[in-house]
Formats: structure tokens, C-alpha cells, sequence
């Protein structure tokens, strides 16, 4: 089965300035595709070439295994998208919005089907009330509404969580998880929240000056980095000694009763064994994982 989305080779230039610069991507079908970089990086750039809002230099785009130039139309029937932050007309109802939206686009969007996204994203009681008593993360759950409207097989997210508050961040994790688990949507989002792609992506690409610097399966790019290992203990000096024993790594210690060293998941049962069998108490045992050391080391500079 041929990609949802695969990108060869694609340049986009702006006069001297290369914005993206031979950028190549593939997603397949069902995924949640996490898209990282620095401010600059060329993802938004990456987003309205694939929206056909500006036009690549050169390089290819494919949805469906069909290219994009060639079918636009037809392709573009298929995606949902947010580009930045949705507008509605805030001295209207969500569903007035939805309404006319459909009605300006020409689709045949039934009554029966704006209940249906309405309720998907959790404004169901709130439809009837004018989008500008919404809050920013309420608007943001409607332009997801608004995206769905045309039951889409790919929807493209540009920053959704982007002003949220915690609540709000949740709200939208929890509908891009219940959108690609069970309704098979594919997912595109770009994010500077490392941690939301971290938890709800299954793969993900890091570019950094419009080129792609790392792309995979999330475990196993996680995987292959090691994690931040932290315990606390009783005896942060004979830690010191089995770490460096066993593992062959130095540890640092945070505190009198903290220490700190940079191993794997899988080396934590072996550890805490180690402890125990020199009688030594481990009160607490925490795992950051390194996403971030990995998002900075390709992207540095």
C-alpha cells in the first residue's frame, strides 16, 4: 500500500533564501506523523506547499500515491487542515459557522453530519452559542470540526496546542488519539511541544533548515536514544561505585540523596537489583527521556 503522504526532493526558495531544501518525507496510513523543528526550519513553509498554498520550487508531493499537482482537486477533497489559528465569525454560532462555511465551499454537508463533527469534538450544548464567547482552545476544537466536515482521510494540523492551557492541551490530544485510533484518520502535526509528540505520535521527522535530520517510528528513535535515569537512594556513594561497575558510565549526584546517569529503560530491573542485593534502599526511580537532547543535538547551530 502506497503512502498517505510521501515527499521527494521538495525546495522551496524565496529569492536567495533557501526555505526548504530537498525535504523528503513518507506517512503511512492510521498514523499520528509528528513534524519538529526550530523556529525557521521551513515547517510551515513544508504545510502550505502541501495545501497548495504556495507553490514548491521544485520536488514532488504526493498524497494517496497520486501527485498532487496532477490531481489537486480531487486530493485536496480528502484532507482536513488548521493553518495557524482558525477565524470564524465571532458574532455567529459555531453551528451558523459550520453552516455557511459548507455552504461557501460548496459541499453537501447535511445537518445530520455538522451534529456529528459538533459532538466528535466535544462542543455538543455549546453549538448554539456565538464563537466569540469561545475560548481559544473551544475555537480551536471547532476548527478541527470544521476540518472533519468533508470526512477526511488525512488532516493537517499547524499548531494546534499553540495558546492552550493545560486543560486545553489535553482536550486536543485526547481528539487527535480518538481521530487516528478510531476513526483511521491520518494525522499530520507539526508542534514545538515536544512532550504531546512524544506521547501521541507513532512517528515522527525532525527538520532543521528545510532538510530532514532524523525520521522514524517514535519507540525506536527513542529507543536508540539513551534516558535520563534518576533514583533516589540512601547511599548515593556505593551507587556511584555499582553504576560504574555495571554499566560501565559515570553518575552525577543532585543532591546528598539523588543521583543522576544516562542509561536505558531496559537496565533499570538490573540496576534496582544490583541495589538491593548490597542492602541499599531505593525510595524513587524517575525516566526523562531524551527527545529533547535529541531535538537539540540535530538541530543545533
Amino acid at each position: 500500500m502506497s503512502a498517505v503522504v510521501e515527499i521527494n526532493n521538495l525546495i522551496k526558495d524565496y529569492g536567495n533564501f533557501r526555505a526548504v531544501d530537498g525535504l523528503n518525507l513518507s506517512i503511512g496510513r492510521g498514523e499520528v506523523f509528528g513534524f519538529l523543528g526550530p523556529n525557521g526550519a521551513g515547517k510551515s513553509t513544508t504545510i502550505r506547499m502541501m495545501l497548495t498554498l504556495i507553490s514548491p520550487t521544485s520536488g514532488s508531493i504526493k498524497f494517496f500515491g497520486e501527485d498532487l499537482i496532477h490531481h489537486r482537486n480531487k486530493l485536496l477533497a480528502k484532507i482536513g487542515s488548521i493553518v495557524e489559528k482558525p477565524d470564524f465569525y465571532k458574532f455567529l454560532s459555531a453551528r451558523k459557522n459550520l453552516e455557511l462555511l459548507s455552504a461557501v465551499s460548496g459541499g453537501n454537508i447535511t445537518r445530520s453530519k455538522i451534529d456529528e463533527v459538533i459532538e466528535l469534538v466535544g462542543l455538543n450544548g455549546r453549538e448554539h452559542d456565538k464563537v466569540g464567547a469561545y475560548s481559544f482552545g473551544m475555537k480551536q476544537r471547532l476548527g478541527i470540526a470544521h476540518a472533519l466536515m468533508n470526512d477526511p482521510e488525512l488532516i493537517i494540523l499547524d499548531e494546534p496546542t499553540t495558546g492552550l492551557d493545560p486543560h486545553g492541551i489535553i482536550d486536543i490530544r485526547n481528539l487527535i488519539t480518538h481521530l487516528a485510533k478510531d476513526k483511521g484518520i491520518t494525522v499530520f502535526l507539526s508542534s514545538h511541544i515536544l512532550s504531546e509528540i512524544e506521547m501521541i505520535a507513532t512517528s515522527m521527522a525532525i527538520i532543521n533548515k528545510g532538510k530532514t535530520v532524523a525520521q522514524g517510528n517514535v519507540k525506536e528513535l527513542m529507543d536508540a536514544e539513551k534516558s535520563i535515569l534518576r533514583f533516589t537512594t540512601d547511599n548515593t556513594l556505593l551507587c556511584k561505585d555499582i553504576i560504574h561497575t555495571k554499566f560501565k558510565t559515570e553518575s552525577v549526584a543532585v543532591s546528598d540523596t539523588i543521583l543522576e546517569f544516562s542509561g536505558k529503560s531496559s537496565e533499570i530491573p538490573l540496576l534496582i537489583k544490583s541495589f538491593s542485593e548490597q542492602g541499599i534502599n531505593i525510595y524513587e526511580v524517575n525516566k526523562r527521556t531524551k527527545l529533547e537532547d535529541l531535538f537539540l543535538r540535530l538541530t543545533e547551530n
